[in-house]
């Protein structure tokens, strides 16, 4: 698959349940989760944009399919391991896989302000775009835990070129089961295809109690399942 092909443009075993189990951990899951924690921030995005170019310089691999996997991988992970995402940018289902519906005007807010510029580059025949820092991002903005688990996800994605890691996040539950173009909750980081056990069961009746008696009651049910992750 070329970049060209991927219509996240610019313009316009189980599957891995997060960033941590593509990395081979096992999240104990934040203490506390609320819709509340999910706001999105744009400067911190734009920001990531650039830490990710510039970490990604020396792989011949990077290209904006790519880009769009790590970011997804980031926030998703972030997510499901402290509780709130790195961005707090919203995902859509993409015939290639989860997509940041901030991607455009963030890289275009770059681009106008020279902080990055693309590059195109032929790879096995077809073009290749590239996003280039042409300043070093701000990391005062991002925690010594996020600052890692960016750095985490690329390196768990480096040997991957555009196509694999596409094919990646289509085990993704929440890509799955959204419709092309739905957003893809952040709560779907903790669905998974194991079999139930007891535990399982006996939560999923203590959800179904709590919804039974408030149906607008997330944020206790996420809570719940956020404690089981």
């Amino acid at each position: 698959m070329s970049d060209e092909l991927d219509n996240s443009s610019y313009d316009g075993v189980d599957a891995p349940r997060h960033a941590d189990a593509l990395l081979g951990g096992s999240p104990e899951g934040p203490a506390t989760m609320t819709s509340a924690t999910i706001s999105y921030d744009s400067r911190k995005f734009e920001e990531l944009l650039l830490y990710i170019a510039e970490e990604s310089v020396g792989d011949p691999k990077f290209g904006k399919t790519k880009l769009n996997k790590i970011l997804y991988y980031v926030d998703f992970s972030a997510y499901g391991s402290f509780g709130k995402s790195v961005t707090g940018a919203e995902y859509q289902r993409r015939p290639y896989g989860p997509v940041p519906r901030q991607i455009t005007a963030a890289r275009n807010a770059l681009l106008a302000r020279e902080d990055a510029a693309v590059e195109v580059v032929e790879r096995f025949g077809y073009p290749q775009e590239r996003l280039v820092a042409k300043r070093p991002p701000n990391l005062s903005l991002f925690s010594n835990e996020e600052k890692q688990l960016v750095d985490d996800v690329i390196k768990a994605l480096w040997d991957r070129n555009g196509s694999e890691a596409s094919e990646l996040s289509h085990r993704e539950l929440g890509w799955k089961f959204a419709t092309d173009g739905a957003l893809i909750p952040y709560s779907t980081v903790f669905l998974s295809c194991r079999p139930m056990n007891s535990d399982d069961i006996q939560r999923g009746h203590e959800i179904a109690g709590i919804l039974e008696r408030d149906p607008k009651s997330i944020a206790e049910v996420e809570m719940i399942i956020a404690s089981a992750a």
